[in-house]
């Protein structure tokens, strides 16, 4: 019996391939011998997709609430009949700018920390700014909650979840980030119907209240995230034949394995051309994808439409988003042609669609400047990914896009 469960003490202290366990110290004893074990290789299989299910649910609820934002505008025009545009515009630029503006930090602290316990410093802030929402008065006040803690609790629960498909995932990688995105559109179809019935049944403050519970239910799908080396110590531990050499029968072993330093914030990538590339595409990208439905939304109560109505135009708009998402990951993991290819050409649609809208709102007489500058925006987001193959010629930086 003792010697079983020494044997189960060694299992579970497996963490990397052909570790090598000896006891704490640095000095091992003389005659007494190693023991190694082979990790097994644990992505693109088995509970990797049930990850990808727990995000896509996650996915349902975080983005299906930004998607869905424009609903909620409308209601907090109708409960605060004081808030202007440029307050409105506020809360919008705050939730949408931190949600944004601080993934690199996020990443960085999901590295530094671990993805599950940054994740549910998220899920707090988000929980957190609904429930204080409220209690808010003002808008100033809203402009905190509703904006700044919500945009801080948003990218730190999307951010995490790119750091954990590179963990669980490589051949599939394109085919598992679309079934997880894929739950972003299909929130959005749902969450409008959702709030236009919570909103004239309870009010908005109340609403509010609702809608932090909901978010903290998130808790339960973060903890089903296993960091990706603690899965594979339990694979190890439950397989009874797994690949072992120089086993010893009367010692306990313990890793004794240095612990790996995490990369920080590369400041040299300001010196590559192609990284002001990617950062001119991010500020142009953000000057239209994450308003085109919140002022969608706006845009449609403005010309009489009622909230179930602009619940069902947003819908059918997140339904086709998803079937999309599916279709493009599907392709993009038969490597059925180059990903820069695909995603010029989504560009060039999604620069032609802002454009329309700004003309047919420039027809009606309201708006034009706002869809005029999210399809200038997106015109210049592509522009920015269309040049890097020349700015690197001109640089003289030996890449391969793919």
């Amino acid at each position: 019996m003792a010697e079983k469960e020494r044997e189960n003490d060694s299992d579970l202290n497996a963490a990397v391939p052909l570790t090598e366990f000896v006891e704490d110290g640095a000095r091992q004893p003389a005659g007494r011998r190693r023991s190694r074990v082979i990790l097994p290789d644990v992505k693109d299989k088995g509970y990797a997709w049930v990850i990808i299910a727990v995000m896509w649910l996650s996915n349902v609820i975080t983005a299906g609430y930004i998607k869905s934002f424009g609903i909620t505008y409308n209601a907090l025009k109708v409960a605060y009949p004081s808030i202007s545009g440029a307050q409105g515009g506020i809360i919008i630029a705050l939730l949408s700018g931190f949600r944004s503006v601080l993934a690199p930090l996020v990443g960085a602290a999901a590295v530094q920390f671990g993805y599950r316990p940054v994740m549910m410093l998220g899920v707090t802030f988000c929980s957190s700014a609904l429930f204080m929402a409220y209690f808010c008065s003002t808008v100033p006040l809203l402009s905190l909650t509703l904006g700044a803690m919500m945009g801080i609790g948003m990218c730190t629960i999307e951010t995490s979840q790119v750091i954990v498909l590179s963990e669980y995932f490589n051949k599939k990688k394109e085919l598992a980030n679309s079934l997880r995105v894929s739950g972003n559109p299909l929130g959005g179809a749902a969450f409008p119907f959702i709030l236009v019935i919570i909103f004239e049944h309870y009010g908005l403050r109340f609403s509010f209240i609702i809608l932090s519970a909901l978010l903290a239910q998130l808790g339960a799908f973060i903890f089903l995230i296993r960091p990706y080396k603690l899965h594979q110590r339990i694979v190890l531990a439950r397989r009874k034949n797994y690949p072992r050499l120089d086993t010893t029968e009367d010692d306990k072993f313990k890793t004794d394995i240095p612990a790996q330093k995490a990369k920080k914030l590369d400041f040299k990538l300001f010196l590559n051309p192609l990284y002001w590339c990617h950062l001119a595409m991010i500020v142009g990208f953000s000057a239209n994808m994450p308003h085109a439905q919140i002022f969608f939304a706006v845009y449609c109560k403005s010309v009489g439409l009622s909230d179930t109505l602009i619940s069902v135009l947003l819908a059918y708009q997140a339904i086709l988003d998803s079937l999309t998402r599916l279709l493009i990951g599907f392709l993009l993991n038969k490597k059925l042609f180059k990903k820069t290819h695909c995603f010029s050409l989504l560009q060039v649609l999604n620069f032609l669609y802002p454009a329309l809208l700004g003309y047919m709102v420039d027809v009606t007489g309201s708006y034009y400047l706002t869809f005029i500058t999210m399809g200038v925006g997106m015109a210049f987001g592509g522009l920015s990914i269309g040049l890097q193959p020349l700015v690197a010629k001109l640089a003289k930086i030996d890449v391969e896009f793919l």
